[in-house]
């Protein structure tokens, strides 16, 4: 996980495994391990959940692939806040239909809405709007400045649940593409 993440959930006491391009050597302090992305398969092992926060460039496209999933424990969880194709799409499909890790959390779609589009899916090769271990949101899961008014959906949603009341833009999986 990104150095970034490792420090707004901290808090919660556990042993992290920080893998940036920025480091050239394992390091631990206070018991988290610090390493470069050449030793990734010797980490992953370890992990029971993976946060996948690059950015999507020629050196990442497809750097998280059937590889590196099938090195994760069963019981794994990968949430992906970066870019969609910073996972290879297959792999990961493959990854949760066949139980190679436990789920997923995505807050990136390889197929994005289209203004003219009436219904998008999360993929046009792949159904995983269908799979049971996956979590999808509409890329959100970060802050940027100035974009709380773009929240306003999901706040109704909240304050709905709390209410007991149906959330609003639900999607339909039984069309299917």
């Amino acid at each position: 996980i990104g150095k970034a993440i490792h420090e707004f959930i901290s808090g919660f006491k556990c042993t992290f495994y920080i893998s940036d391009f920025s480091f050239q050597k394992t390091a631990i302090e206070n018991g988290n391990y610090f390493f470069s992305p050449e030793q990734t398969d010797d980490y992953l092992k370890f992990m029971d959940f993976v946060f996948v926060c690059l950015p999507l460039t020629k050196e990442t496209k497809g750097y998280i692939n059937q590889a590196l999933l099938s090195k994760l424990k069963r019981t794994s969880i990968l949430i992906n806040t970066s870019r969609g194709e910073v996972i290879e799409e297959d792999d990961l499909y493959y990854a949760l239909k066949e139980g190679i890790i436990n789920g997923a959390g995505i807050d990136t779609w390889y197929n994005y809405p289209k203004i003219s589009s009436e219904k998008t899916f999360p993929s046009k090769k792949n159904p995983f709007h269908e799979l049971k271990n996956l979590v999808l949101s509409p890329h959100r899961a970060a802050f940027i400045e100035n974009e709380l008014p773009h929240l306003d959906d999901a706040i109704a949603n909240l304050n709905r649940a709390s209410e007991g009341n149906p959330p609003l833009n639900i999607i339909s999986t039984k069309n299917k593409f």
